[in-house]
């Protein structure tokens, strides 16, 4: 196996953009895609080294450790192995797949993950800090993750992705930079740029999902093959060309409103909380009882967003 075909496997693209054989004449290797695997382990060593260091003085850090390791292993699976070759060389559903991974999974267990120094040192550099508000701007970050998903629904582009190893790479990586910028304004770890209020994570995951229907939605109801590169392609488990694409289509459309409608309720239940608790407090001032510790945490979370 020289270089090139390495390289191609590692961007996720086992077949070179050729026409894939019979899934049985597949090699192990080539669903393992040791490189990538190899590189997966290699960051999750150095996450973990990196972690253990900044977790002396911020032991909270080193308890989400679980979180930066799912995130290596959710961007092996949403890059490369088994996923990457069924998507390159089969069904758009895989290829679908892939990017929920990226967006839904990698993405936020990746900024929770991260320690807040790690941000901080982000927002520290001037040039990071510019990109970094700009791009967690929760309008910016809205529109640039439907950006991102509508590329993908058209047909040219995901051909061009499927056979250009620089623009497949270019693509995951940007499927990622946008679902963290998506997912900044629920789970920010840093008490200065903290996650925006209960009231506007609820309007923001309603709003969310709306271009994901936009996208998806025509996709699911076409009753004619859509995607050229899929048209001629093996077929595997039974599916046509058009029940790939709109079980591909719908695939994405509940992956991403689950997660939406779970941050709804999660802002809902915070934005409740954070209600009740003034008139808690002040019952409890009235009985002469002392505000109990739950109804401060609110307040007090809404005073530093505020302050912030």
């Amino acid at each position: 196996m020289g270089w090139g075909s390495l390289a191609q496997e590692w961007c996720g693209l086992p077949f070179g953009g050729r026409i894939a054989p019979p899934p049985s004449q597949v090699p192990l290797a080539v669903w393992i895609a040791p490189p990538a695997l190899a590189t997966a382990g290699v960051l999750a060593i150095v996450y973990t080294i990196a972690l253990h260091r900044v977790a002396r003085q911020d032991p909270a850090a080193w308890r989400r450790r679980w979180a930066g390791w799912l995130g290596c292993v959710l961007l092996y699976a949403g890059v490369s192995g088994p996923l990457a070759v069924l998507a390159e060389g089969y069904l758009v559903t895989a290829h679908m797949i892939q990017m929920g991974l990226l967006v839904y999974g990698a993405a936020p267990t990746l900024v929770v993950g991260c320690p807040a120094a790690w941000w901080r040192a982000v927002w520290a550099h001037r040039v990071g800090r510019a990109v970094a508000r700009r791009l967690t701007h929760p309008v910016v970050s809205l529109l640039l993750l439907g950006g991102v998903m509508a590329w993908v629904a058209w047909p040219p582009f995901l051909t061009l992705m499927e056979t250009a190893p620089l623009v497949h790479l270019a693509y995951h990586g940007a499927c990622l930079v946008a679902g963290m910028a998506a997912w900044w304004p629920y789970a920010s770890p840093l008490p200065e740029r903290p996650a925006v209020h209960p009231g506007l994570q609820m309007l923001y995951a309603t709003v969310s999902a709306l271009p994901m229907l936009l996208i998806f939605a025509p996709i699911a109801l076409d009753t004619a093959p859509f995607y050229p590169y899929y048209a001629h392609a093996p077929r595997v488990f039974g599916l046509s060309p058009v029940a790939d694409q709109q079980l591909g289509a719908i695939t994405m459309l509940v992956g991403s409103h689950i997660p939406a409608a779970w941050l709804f309720v999660r802002g809902f239940q915070a934005w409740w909380r954070l209600e009740r608790g003034p008139a808690d407090g002040l019952a409890g001032a009235a009985s002469g009882a002392p505000p109990p510790a739950d109804s401060l945490t609110p307040l007090l979370e809404a005073e530093n967003t505020q302050s912030g």
